[in-house]
């Protein structure tokens, strides 16, 4: 009788890892798609605002002055939503800076923006924190914000009335960010697993 307990966990901590390799080249590859998407949105959004703001100045009907405004307005809403983009798909390393807290959630809304109004969520942000600079990876910290809105729109799927809260503030030399929803919540058998990777 021979006990495999030690050789199967090795296998098992084995497969972790090689999963833990593919979702890293995954990623990899993702960043390197993104950022060229991005080039590619970025040259023509140039021309089509320049040409705007052209007929714009030239423009002698307010109507048609107010509906180049709004075609301003979305191109710059999509130049933001790219930057965005840019900036999720160039940070996978883990290099530390400082920045706002609210910008990189107002960035990260950006990206799953759309998916929340999809889904009929209402969205509140009480970005309040006097004091919202801190020193960390900006990349991480997205990747973190990313996963908590789209888990809080899974887990308000079918719901009525579905909302979505992100709160900051300081607590002495601390900026705290809290993130709720009144959706379904986490199973309790779940619960100590959710700092489980992968």
């Amino acid at each position: 009788i021979r006990d495999v307990t030690q050789r199967k966990d090795s296998e098992e901590e084995k497969r972790k890892y090689e999963k833990a390799i593919m979702l890293s080249s995954k990623m990899a590859s993702i960043g390197t798609l993104s950022a060229g998407v991005a080039h590619e949105i970025n040259n023509p959004l140039t021309i089509i605002k320049g040409n705007v703001e052209i007929i714009q100045e030239t423009a002698e009907s307010p109507e048609v002055v107010e509906r180049l405004g709004k075609i301003l307005h979305s191109t710059e809403r999509i130049r933001d939503i790219v930057e965005s983009l840019k900036n999720f798909a160039s940070g996978q390393s883990s290099e530390v800076s400082q920045f706002s807290i609210h910008e990189c959630i107002r960035d990260t809304f950006r990206l799953v923006g759309y998916q929340l109004e999809k889904s009929y969520i209402e969205v509140e942000k009480k970005l309040e924190a006097k004091h919202p600079f801190i020193k960390a990876s900006y990349s991480k910290i997205q990747q973190v914000y990313m996963d908590l809105f789209i888990n809080s729109k899974d887990a308000l799927k079918d719901k009525k009335e579905a909302k979505l809260v992100v709160e900051t503030c300081n607590h002495g030399d601390f900026t705290i960010v809290k993130v709720a929803d009144n959706g379904t919540g986490i199973k309790e058998e779940n619960l100590e697993k959710i700092f489980t990777p992968f």
